[in-house]
């Protein structure tokens, strides 16, 4: 700061005294200011950082929705014209979020890398025309890497139209949006992986739904399968093939666009008979010609381990399937081939029209007596015996040498009867051709052609068909005549069929036996994916449908484990579980995670521990196993893995544990799998309330400070007006209800500065009280609570007017160069002690 004469009359001392002391004004102004800056800056990023957390708790799962608000605030604040988000994709970016007018349809599009850093900070490019040639009209730039986890996930991009560089702290600013997308990724990820598994199990438990209730009927089948899977797999059609030599005949179409392609045929161009699903990112390279689709996701389908067709899910541009899709489709594929195989009856039948009645009625029967084979095939003979012109009917499965009668519809007594079997019948009946064996007249076999009195009993004429199960032969279907009346070869062809029919009945028994097991276990994970989806940081209604549906399905209760640092702390089940369940677990109990126990080598290192038999293991393994003490026999633990890490565990413990097979064991498996999202999804909001906590408390803070010195500023020189006001906001901040300050006068008086209660008395010297004295003489300059004044009274620090006038209180000292100035108080007018976190913010006032 200078200033000058024009005229020769130099500067006295008075002069250059008063000069500086305006410099030093200046200077305390100039830096006011910049700290005021620096406030507004930081509280408007503070305020910035809870919109978009509010954005991550409002919209789990959407990206687009959190990274469009997180694109707004950043623009903002960072002063620029607009902002993006986009996403790697290869050599490309993809514009996930953008918020420049009229450029929301570049959202989706993709654009050539052209620069990026490897650097883990903010990339500032001063002029971007100087940089490449394009035609964008952005200039100056500022970009950083969104990273989520090891994996650098896309970039956070603002821009200005105009040649004017971005500040170092508009890279901080930006940074900390970064962290945040950081947070939303793995937020939505959780998400989405749940919601997408969720999804997957209802569409599966639809199909089969669809089987059940439309048996032979493929059509109907195809088209509910094809729809679920093209949403499943965000394709926009999608087909079944079979294979008929070397082409592709389209069975079913799931688009409108190409229901005219059902029945016509295609040449073998791509081959799905492997175990994995095929990618192709475009049709149009492989075949070399146009072709309405362009990437094309295919799994193979089978049945009784022969491939014999395809099901395919199609794009209409070039946007390749991801290794999810795969598995997603692989499933509808598995559900395809038991549809197939369920409905394989219909694909061989005869022309005949009494036939094809009876042929309906016998899936009627096997519709309305799923797994009950006995009333499928006590009425399949029943219609074979009218269409052949029979007398009677059996059926007899292989047992060895021997023939044990399931059914006789003449002689009911007969089931369960053995009757001996000679290989020369078995190998008649058994030809490797499935073709009838015709009997013209029994009786001229018995005991020379191999047959026995308990076989034909009073039949004559008989015609006799094997039965397969599954390939694998099962037993025989006879009808017989009571008197000599030969069967002809139509006779054979109409059995033939029934045969085949009795084989699906019994195939389908078997396949609805594992179809009810299988909807037993789809409805027990969608209880579970309900709970898990719905559950935040409680965990127990999981813990409770884990425990409920082990019990249903497995028939032995479950002990839960959440791993908390280098221990396993154990839970239980609370709802309708045996007492062996309250036996198994103890609620709260802690175990080391180390190799001495099951439970710890589980989850040391991820895998599952399954001892059959207590009694055959070293005692030197698992030293400290729970079974070894109380005689379990047998104990089966499943970590809980997220990541590749142990999160938790699932376990149970009994002799019945010896006899789990592998598929129960999977079950628990795909439990544990489920209880592990649920554990994490409770730490991912946990550490996003403690964020959201923390980022209050802050706010707090700042809107404190600003309203200090937004106090001292508009008051210069005025102590009053500043104490006045510093109390009055105070009191409002930390729910007070009165407050003052107080100015030493002497060693025993002080001048009441300011009071929110009682203003006659600012100005008044008052007796400096033996409270205010132990605090603004101490050696801390830290606010002191007192919790009850009551408890000053009778100690003697207070009088019992001032037990009157307040009960809870917090009082700091003032300190001006170093030295005792005086006091700043608040006080609550019932006990109601004020928190540290009320300390933290008061001490922003002292």
């Amino acid at each position: 700061m200078c200033v000058f004469r024009e005229e020769v009359d130099p500067f006295t001392d008075d002069d250059v005294t008063l000069l500086q002391s305006f410099a030093v004004q200046a200077a305390n102004a100039v830096e006011s200011s910049r700290r005021a800056d620096e406030l507004r800056e930081s509280l408007a990023l503070q305020t910035a950082t809870s919109e978009v957390l509010r954005l991550i708790s409002a919209n789990p799962g959407d990206l687009r929705a959190v990274f469009q608000g997180i694109v707004e605030q950043a623009a903002q604040l960072c002063d620029a014209r607009g902002g993006s988000v986009q996403r790697f994709v290869g050599d490309e970016l993809e514009f996930v979020a953008h918020n420049l007018p009229g450029a929301q349809q570049m959202v989706g599009t993709r654009v050539p890398v052209g620069f990026l850093t490897e650097a883990s900070g903010p990339t500032f490019i001063d002029d971007l025309h100087e940089l490449m040639e394009v035609t964008s009209p952005a200039r100056s730039l500022l970009s950083v890497l969104l990273v989520n986890g090891d994996e650098v996930f896309g970039r956070l991009m603002v821009s200005r139209f105009e040649v004017r560089p971005f500040e170092e702290r508009h890279g901080r600013i930006l940074q900390s949006f970064a962290d945040q997308a950081a947070v939303a990724i793995a937020n939505a990820n959780l998400f989405n992986d749940l919601g997408e598994s969720l999804e997957l199990q209802r569409a599966t438990s639809e199909v089969l739904r669809l089987i059940s209730a439309n048996p032979g009927d493929l059509v109907s089948v195809f088209d509910g399968l094809i729809q679920m899977a093209t949403q499943l797999c965000d394709a926009d059609t999608g087909s079944v093939q079979r294979l008929v030599g070397d082409e592709w005949e389209f069975v079913a179409v799931g688009n409108a666009r190409g229901h005219h392609l059902v029945g016509t045929r295609v040449p073998r161009t791509t081959r799905a008979d492997g175990e994995t699903p095929v990618f192709i990112d475009d049709v149009r390279e492989l075949v070399g010609f146009p072709s309405p689709v362009r990437s094309t996701l295919t799994v193979p389908l089978r049945s009784g381990g022969e491939h014999f067709g395809q099901l395919s899910v199609s794009r209409f541009e070039v946007r390749p399937f991801e290794a999810r899709h795969g598995t997603i489709l692989k499933t509808f594929g598995e559900q395809a081939a038991i549809a197939i195989s369920n409905a394989g009856l219909f694909n061989d039948l005869g022309e005949s029209l009494e036939l094809q009645r009876a042929t309906s009625e016998v899936l009627r029967l096997i519709s309305d007596h799923p797994g009950d084979l006995h009333a499928v095939m006590h009425g399949l003979v029943e219609r074979a015996v009218r269409l052949v012109g029979g007398d009677t009917g059996a059926v007899a499965r292989f047992d060895g040498d021997s023939l044990t009668y399931l059914l006789d519809t003449t002689h009911p007594d007969m089931a369960g009867v053995r009757a001996p079997l000679t290989r020369g019948f078995r190998d008649a009946v058994l030809t490797g051709s499935a073709a009838p064996v015709r009997i013209d007249d029994s009786q001229a076999l018995v005991g020379v052609g191999g047959l026995t009195h308990e076989m034909v009993r009073d039949v004559r004429s008989s015609l006799v068909v094997p039965l397969y199960a599954d390939g694998t032969p099962f037993g025989i279907l006879l009808i017989g005549r009571f008197e000599v009346r030969p069967f002809d070869e139509r006779d054979g062809e109409v059995l033939q069929t029934f045969a085949e029919q009795a084989a699906i009945a019994i195939s389908n028994a078997r396949l609805f036996n594992d179809l009810d097991a299988a909807l037993e276990r789809q409805t027990a994970m969608t209880e579970v994916l309900d709970a898990v989806s719905t559950a935040r940081v409680d965990l127990q209604p999981v813990y409770d449908v884990i425990g409920r549906q082990a019990m249903r399905l497995l028939g032995y209760p479950v002990l839960l484990a959440i791993r908390d640092g280098d221990e396993l702390v154990e839970g239980t089940p609370t709802g309708a579980v045996s007492d062996s369940a309250a036996r198994l677990s103890e609620p709260g109990m802690r175990w080391p995670i180390d190799v001495r126990s099951p439970i710890g080598y589980a989850c040391l290192h991820g895998e599952i521990v399954h001892v059959r038999d207590w009694s055959a293991m070293p005692v030197d393994v698992f030293p400290d196993a729970r079974g070894r003490v109380d005689d379990s026999k047998a104990s089966l633990v499943v970590p809980m893995l997220r990541n590749g890490v142990a999160v938790g565990l699932v376990g149970s413990m009994g002799p019945g544990v010896a006899d789990l097979s592998d598929e129960q064991v999977a079950l628990l498996q795909t439990f544990a799998n489920q209880a592990a999202i649920a554990v994490d999804n409770a730490r991912l909001l946990r550490e996003i309330e403690e964020q959201n906590a923390e980022l209050g408390e802050s706010l707090e803070l700042q809107t404190a400070t600003s309203e200090v010195l937004r106090l001292i500023s508009d008051h210069p020189g005025d102590l009053h007006a500043v104490m006045q006001g510093l109390v009055e906001r105070a009191v409002r901040l930390l729910d007070a209800d009165q407050g003052g300050a107080s100015q030493l006068d002497s060693d025993d008086t002080t001048f009441v500065v300011a009071d929110t209660v009682n203003q006659e008395i600012v100005g008044v010297r008052v007796p400096l009280s033996p409270v205010l004295r132990q605090v603004i003489f101490s050696d801390s300059a830290e606010p002191v609570l007192f919790d009850d004044v009551q408890q000053l009274v009778t100690d003697g620090l207070a009088t019992p007017q001032a037990a009157q006038q307040v009960r809870s209180g917090i009082v700091a000292p003032l300190f001006a160069d170093g030295r005792p100035f005086g006091a700043l108080r608040l006080g609550r007018f019932d006990v109601r002690p004020f928190t540290e976190d009320d300390a933290r913010v008061f001490r922003v006032f002292v």
